[in-house]
């Protein structure tokens, strides 16, 4: 069963940002099969395209693809940059909801590497109803997704309706997102992962985060740790160097013997001692 809008939806993205910094960065996504999913109708309202009022674009591995430049649709489960100078609401035109069901849910596919995925639902998601729903594929997504705010990347719990989020997989994989209406976190937007406690540093398993703050940009997904179930090299207890805005502040851990050079999360093997060099 579906759902259909033969007026389309207006927008709801309540805390949107505007403005022209970084800071004001929105990732978006419609959570509708539309009848016409050409950008230039979508956000019609937005007026002609001009980067210096507002952009448009995505990130797909390896780098990203802006409107008029080879990105021209919105597709259904996918995640898009958007920045706007002025306040701006838009109505997503004419479509239906998925046709989908518990047996059948939709699948978001994955690439290697970081992908910018969006809700396909009207709904708020719990990233760990998520990740039950793919237990039998867990090694293949790396840590958690990231949300982007005012305060830049942060790890969430939920992903939210006419949101997006960044992923990251260790290898191709389709996602499957349940159809599951959780109440508990449908009344409210992003629910961001708690900060790490004060480690006990003497313990088997500690981490440490590391909060960095420069002029307008702030840094939140840096950590060290140790842990008795991490592995010597990239395990699902590090994190990448999340993709990088126009201006970015970032921790960046680098190990020769590991193929990977980037970590945003180094947690290590329980030990006596460890240097981290960032």
């Amino acid at each position: 069963t579906y759902i259909n809008y033969p007026s389309g939806m207006p927008y709801e993205y309540t805390d949107m940002a505007f403005g022209k910094g970084v800071t004001d960065y929105n990732i978006i996504s419609i959570p509708l099969i539309l009848n016409n999913n050409a950008i230039s109708a979508t956000l019609e309202e937005f007026g002609e395209y001009d980067i210096f009022k507002w952009r448009f674009w995505h990130y797909q591995t390896g780098g990203s693809i802006e409107y008029t430049e080879g990105l021209d649709n919105i597709e259904t489960g996918q995640g898009y940059w958007l920045i706007t100078k002025e306040s701006q609401s838009f109505n997503t035109g004419a479509g239906h909801t998925t046709q989908v069901k518990k047996s059948d849910p939709f699948r978001i596919a994955l690439s290697h590497g970081w992908n910018q995925i969006g809700n396909p639902y009207a709904f708020n998601l719990s990233w760990n109803d998520i990740l039950q729903a793919n237990q039998a594929d867990i090694d293949k997504i790396q840590g958690s997704p990231l949300g982007y705010s005012s305060a830049g990347y942060q790890a969430v719990t939920t992903v939210s309706e006419y949101r997006g989020v960044f992923v990251r997989a260790n290898q191709a994989v389709n996602l499957k997102i349940p159809v599951i209406k959780n109440n508990s976190i449908n009344r409210t937007g992003f629910i961001y992962e708690a900060d790490l406690p004060s480690p006990n540093i003497h313990s088997a398993e500690w981490k440490l985060g590391i909060h960095m703050k420069s002029g307008g940009l702030t840094s939140r997904l840096g950590a060290i740790g140790m842990s008795p179930i991490a592995e010597g090299g990239l395990d699902r207890e590090d994190w990448y160097v999340a993709p990088r805005p126009s201006q970015y502040l970032e921790m960046n851990f680098s190990r020769e013997e590991d193929s990977v050079k980037n970590f945003a999360r180094d947690i290590v093997p329980t030990q006596k001692n460890f240097i981290w060099e960032f």
